[in-house]
């Protein structure tokens, strides 16, 4: 891939305020990929939307901090800041239940908004904030406006049932980069005909070839990670044993650290092992931002 640094990294999608029982921590899928962006030192902007509440005040206070562009997040006075409360299950992975509706729900456009599309490097977008037919809209808008050499990047980021095989299959399809966890993937896979009885190298193989993906993030918890690439190599990052304190937005930062190094130039196995090591760095943190 071309090298893209200096160019904007620009994500589309959800803010919200993680509760867990006893604090809350801002997140979002998008929101998490923006901020490790901007930590490894991207220009990173975001596209969403809060409420005009204490929520959508302290939710740009903190985007701010942490030096995410947030001219495009817009003001909702019809919609409220997003929350999702945050449990654990017994495989200590993170369960989502996600309020609605929010202000991410209806996220508007502007001139500005289209303007940085068309100079920007990389998108990335998930499925979640495509639950409402006015944000798939807007995601199609900003995606016609994006230069011809714009890396895009599709975390499936699954969540209850706010998805489609529709939305699923048209994410992938635009996508040079997906990325998916272990429960994701199986699922995905099974949208496409393709059997669960399969090894994971083979299904991989299989659906990058039906839908002409340039990378293939797989990561599966406690076991690791395996990244695909088109030329028939791969990466694969067998677990640590290391404390997990909780794995919210371990995903995202993989997804940030091995798109951001692909675009500085860095090599396919240097960019897995480098999205690895802040993965894991991560799950020892309570919270998505730990930098």
């Amino acid at each position: 891939m071309k090298h893209l640094y200096g160019r904007a990294v620009l994500s589309f999608g959800e803010i919200v305020w993680d509760i867990f029982s006893e604090e809350k921590k801002l997140g979002g899928a998008p929101l998490n990929f923006a901020y490790y962006i901007s930590k490894l030192g991207g220009d990173s902007r975001i596209i969403s939307a809060v409420g005009d509440d204490g929520l959508g005040a302290e939710a740009l206070k903190v985007i701010n901090s942490c030096g995410i562009q947030s001219g495009s997040v817009k003001i909702s006075r019809d919609l409220p800041t997003g929350r999702v409360i945050v449990s654990e299950n017994e495989a200590g992975l993170p369960c989502y239940n996600i309020c609605s509706p929010a202000a991410w729900d209806n996220i508007q456009l502007s001139a500005d908004d289209m303007d940085l599309a068309e100079k920007s490097g990389v998108f990335v977008f998930g499925s979640l904030a495509q639950r409402t037919d006015s944000n798939r809209s807007s995601l199609r808008k900003i995606i016609s406006k994006l230069p011809p050499d714009a890396i895009t990047v599709f975390d499936a980021n699954i969540r209850q049932n706010f998805y489609s095989r529709e939305i699923i299959d048209e994410s992938m399809k635009i996508a040079d980069i997906v990325k998916m966890n272990e429960d994701e993937f199986p699922l995905i896979a099974g949208l496409y005909g393709l059997s669960p009885a399969d090894s994971h190298e083979e299904t991989a193989r299989k659906l990058m070839g039906m839908l002409k993906i340039k990378y293939l993030l797989l990561t599966l918890g406690k076991n690791g990670s395996i990244v695909y690439e088109d030329s028939g190599r791969f990466v694969r990052r067998e677990g640590h044993p290391i404390k997990i304190v909780d794995t919210v937005g371990a995903g995202d930062s993989f997804t940030a650290a091995f798109v951001w190094n692909i675009c500085c130039g860095k090599t396919f196995e240097y960019a897995s092992e480098a999205a690895a090591n802040l993965s894991e760095r991560v799950c020892g943190h309570k919270g998505a931002f730990c930098l």
